[in-house]
């Protein structure tokens, strides 16, 4: 070995070293620097720890976030926290909220309060990162960070995220109650993605009627930005008790460039852990979305649901495009002239692609909220899943899409046939209460 390999050799064992030694030094500080220096102190030891420290010096946020103000967790603002749910038969509070694409080590601060002197008092977890990352085109991601807690026997009320042991949090959510009910209020609740500049009150009007046919009892709607006549809509909806509304204020700049869809997938997941322990299934259809039973003795919803096994937390409906550049000519029916003044899209187009597309690309689902971990935009990726055959439900896509010069197409007449008269009633009985509005 020559003298200049010998100590190019020698200063890479040197450095190899140095940087092993940085690190677990960095990472004992970041943990807890009260920790008991041993080199044999596994990663186990380190979450005991880190559980055990007693935070006195750690105050309790003043500010409270909400949906329309989310917390921030870092000095570099790249992580923030919307809602936070406590599921007891997990053991965890589940925290919806955004990350960069690199990986983020994050602690939960559990905040309770004392049955003896009314104090509180705060409990720490390492922070564990559960759901899957989105499109790598953007520079952050919706995420759920799960905190463990250490007794079930009450309840944490806040919890916070913050970057090192009993730092003092600059964020702060109330948590929601998410475990399982004795028994639900709801069967079926309708989660609408976030909405940007939306104004197409044909559109939703005719979108909550049918879906409401369907079986359709609540509908949460994700809202970035809507124009007068939507809000109108939304109002009146309200009033009735079918929408709950949740102002959609994301926290980036340049928000289409900076995370995907609005934050699509924390808009799902907080409306699935949000209706968790109200409601026995979510939906995740978009609102230009139906998912139509075809059987013909199947109308609705339940009666679809309650042809499968029971022992699956999803069930997912595939899905084709149903061109609004096609359309039917010479088709007369009863409710075509009304269907014509209110742009009842699902009443004048009945033309859809042969293609059927396979599970999991554009799907849609039913998620049975007591066993469902969380969901994607068309799939659920954890736990035992059912694929409903087309010919029994399918999802309608009512849009422009595909090449104008195919024509490979198939009729369907589904809507028309089972839901037309009754949909007519109303969309009409609507929209004379809309005018009143």
């Amino acid at each position: 070995m020559s003298s200049s390999f010998k100590y190019v050799y020698i200063c890479s064992k040197v450095f190899t070293f140095v940087m092993a030694v940085t690190i677990a030094f960095l990472t004992y500080i970041r943990l807890d620097s009260t920790l008991p220096w041993n080199v044999n102190i596994t990663f186990t030891d380190w979450k005991n720890a880190l559980v055990q420290k007693r935070c006195n010096d750690t105050k309790f946020p003043s500010q409270l976030n909400t949906e329309g103000n989310w917390g921030v967790v870092d000095v570099n603002e790249t992580i923030y926290v919307i809602s936070a749910y406590y599921v007891l038969e997990r053991e965890r509070v589940f925290i919806i909220g955004t990350k960069p694409f690199f990986e983020v080590s994050v602690i939960c601060q559990l905040w309770y309060t004392s049955f003896k002197d009314n104090r509180r008092h705060v409990q720490q977890t390492l922070a564990n990162v559960v759901a899957p990352i989105g499109a790598t085109a953007y520079n952050f991601t919706s995420t759920i960070y799960e905190c463990k807690v250490q007794t079930t026997e009450k309840q944490p009320e806040y919890v916070s995220l913050v970057m090192a042991s009993c730092e003092i949090p600059r964020n702060l959510l109330k948590v929601r109650d998410a475990s399982k009910p004795d028994g639900y209020q709801r069967r079926f609740t309708v989660c609408l993605s976030p909405v940007f500049k939306y104004d197409n009150i044909f559109q939703m009007v005719e979108w909550v009627e049918l879906n409401r046919i369907l079986g359709a009892e609540k509908f949460v709607f994700y809202n970035y930005s809507t124009g007068v006549n939507v809000n109108n809509a939304i109002e009146y909806y309200v009033k009735l008790g079918l929408i709950d509304v949740i102002q959609w204020n994301l926290p980036f700049p340049d928000i289409e460039r900076n995370i995907e869809y609005f934050a699509q997938k924390a808009a799902i997941n907080d409306c699935i852990f949000r209706n968790k322990n109200v409601s026995e299934f979510i939906v995740n259809i978009d609102k230009d979305e139906y998912i139509i039973p075809h059987s013909n003795d199947i109308i609705t919803w339940s009666q679809l649901i309650d042809k499968f096994n029971k022992n699956y937390a999803g069930y997912v409906v595939r899905h084709s495009f149903f061109r609004l550049d096609w359309k039917l000519k010479n088709q007369n029916f009863s409710e075509k002239r009304f269907a014509e003044k209110y742009n009842l899209v699902t009443l004048t187009h009945f033309e859809h692609e042969k293609k059927i597309w396979p599970p999991n690309h554009r799907s849609k689902y039913f998620a049975r909220a007591e066993v469902v971990e969380f969901g994607n935009v068309h799939e659920i990726p954890r736990g035992r899943i059912f694929i409903v055959p087309p010919e029994l439900a399918l999802v309608h896509h009512y849009r422009n899409i595909g090449k104008p010069e195919d024509h490979d197409k198939v009729i369907d007449f589904t809507v028309l046939v089972k839901y037309g008269d009754n949909l007519s009633k109303h969309v009409q009985k609507t929209w004379k209460a809309l005018s009143i509005v």
